[in-house]
């Protein structure tokens, strides 16, 4: 009897007892670039928000696939409110979010993006020359071959490796930003895109709890460890490209 509960509770205890917490401000890049531009800075909230709760998530596209036949129906009997697909889109993107979103942590990632753009890119001012818009366009988390790996092996050793630190499972997140630069007339002087990628580990002693994923809302079995560090990834592509173009972007703000 008391073989039998051995392994269930290496589990549970594995499981809850992974030692990092989510800490957004240590995936923070402090790096600013020589010279800061002198922008506003406008988010695409919705793109952020949608892909906070959902476990895959690209912007639009899917949700117009999936209600293509509603969305028809309601621009016929309310012409006067939804002209084209992205009305109904974004009209539907704000019920749910203040319905069924945990803005806290919406709060978190947004709050995160900002930072990196306004502590590395922008300059303070009163007087911006244009602004500077954030997207995110896709963002895809999985468990994938490394992680079913480490499953296979843990239930192999009955999970005795688990003790010894050796990870439950793992998991990555995929994602590509969007940031575009305008003028003061809404024309665009520059646009970027750059993708990011960060793994992290359900481990006793060292990595994420499966139960801290529950708290933030996540449908995935990891906290938001991958998605912040491919964000911080994504922006350390940025800056070279930033910095490279600024004498560019300045000329023709």
């Amino acid at each position: 009897m008391k073989n039998k509960l051995v392994t269930p509770l290496i589990i549970i205890v594995g499981l809850v007892s992974g030692c990092v917490s989510i800490n957004v401000n240590r995936f923070h890049n402090h790096l600013p670039v020589p010279q800061k531009l002198p922008l506003a800075l406008e988010m695409d909230h919705r793109s952020f928000t949608e892909a906070t709760s959902n476990y895959n998530y690209k912007y639009e596209d899917k949700f117009i696939d999936k209600y293509g036949d509603i969305i028809d129906d309601y621009m016929r009997m309310y012409p006067h409110l939804y002209q084209s697909p992205k009305d109904f889109f974004e009209d539907y993107q704000l019920s749910q979010t203040i319905k069924n979103i945990d803005k806290k942590q919406d709060y978190e990632i947004e709050d995160f993006v900002e930072d990196e753009l306004k502590d590395n890119y922008l300059e303070p001012t009163d007087e911006p020359l244009g602004f500077i818009k954030c997207r995110l366009a896709y963002r895809k988390t999985k468990i994938g071959f490394r992680g079913y790996f480490y499953l296979v092996t843990s239930s192999a050793t009955i999970f005795s490796l688990n003790l010894l630190g050796y990870p439950f499972l793992s998991q990555t997140t995929d994602l590509r930003l969007e940031v575009e630069i305008f003028d003061m007339d809404g024309l665009l002087v520059k646009r970027y895109e750059v993708e990011g990628n960060g793994t992290v580990h359900c481990a006793m002693y060292w990595g994420y709890s499966m139960v801290l994923a529950a708290k933030t809302g996540e449908f995935v079995p990891l906290p938001r460890g991958s998605y912040l560090k491919a964000l911080k990834k994504a922006f350390r592509k940025l800056r070279p490209m930033i910095q490279n173009d600024t004498p560019l972007i300045l000329e023709n703000l």
